[in-house]
């Protein structure tokens, strides 16, 4: 399956009457890596969201591989992104009731591919997660439920991984296992998209943007 790329254009969202964003034009090609760094309340985490068909924007088309996705049914939609979508929350959002290793299984369960186990178990291994597959999310420390959550993200070998604030709260020992595993993403063809903070992890993106009032400004 050829990997695919994302282009939003003229993105705007609306709150009440408040604008988060205004206007945005965004590109994410397969095989690169690009970081969004803004102040807090700026609107990343809803640009991320919009940008992985999580949240609608009030104007404005994005496109997947040219074709526009606008008339594109719920169900769907969710097959996309089940199917082509990695995502990286600021929490795990992990299931309580699931084990670290069912919760990897979930998203590929949902998209109907039922083979995932062996990759599951071999990405907790290399996270150092092996010995805690059967562990449910509280007796994992916050660290180990970001090491799982990575792993449900990067299972299906996705077209495009968001992540949001990936290294927040860290230890650098874990910091490095994220960072690693989402540059390693990219170069396997995958479009990374980081929204951070981190200013040192920015500028080792291929490319960078920073979002202020509302309108994304290329960087480099």
């Amino acid at each position: 399956m050829n990997k695919i790329r994302i282009e939003l254009n003229a993105i705007h969202k609306s709150f009440g009457k408040a604008d988060i964003l205004k206007g945005i034009d965004f590109i994410a090609a397969a095989g690169t890596t690009t970081s969004i760094t803004g102040n807090s309340g700026e609107g990343k985490t809803t640009l991320l969201s919009i940008m992985g068909l999580l949240q609608k924007q009030t104007s404005g088309s994005i496109l997947i591989n040219g074709k526009e996705i606008a008339d594109t049914g719920i169900a769907e939609l969710s097959r996309i992104r089940a199917a082509r979508f990695g995502y990286l929350f600021q929490t795990p959002r992990l299931v309580g009731s699931l084990t670290a290793l069912e919760n990897i299984l979930v998203c590929p369960a949902f998209a109907g591919k039922n083979d995932m186990r062996k990759r599951a178990i071999a990405l907790l291994d290399t996270f150092d997660m092996g010995k805690r597959l059967d562990y449910k999310p509280e007796q994992l420390s916050i660290g180990q439920m970001r090491r799982v959550a990575l792993a449900r993200a990067l299972v299906m070998e996705p077209d495009i991984l968001l992540a949001d604030e990936p290294t927040n709260d860290l230890d650098p020992t874990v910091s490095q296992i994220v960072t690693s595993s989402l540059f390693k993403a990219g170069e396997n063809g995958t479009a990374v998209v980081i929204v951070t903070h981190d200013r040192s992890l920015a500028a080792k993106t291929d490319c960078e943007y920073h979002l202020a009032d509302g309108i994304l400004h290329h960087v480099r």
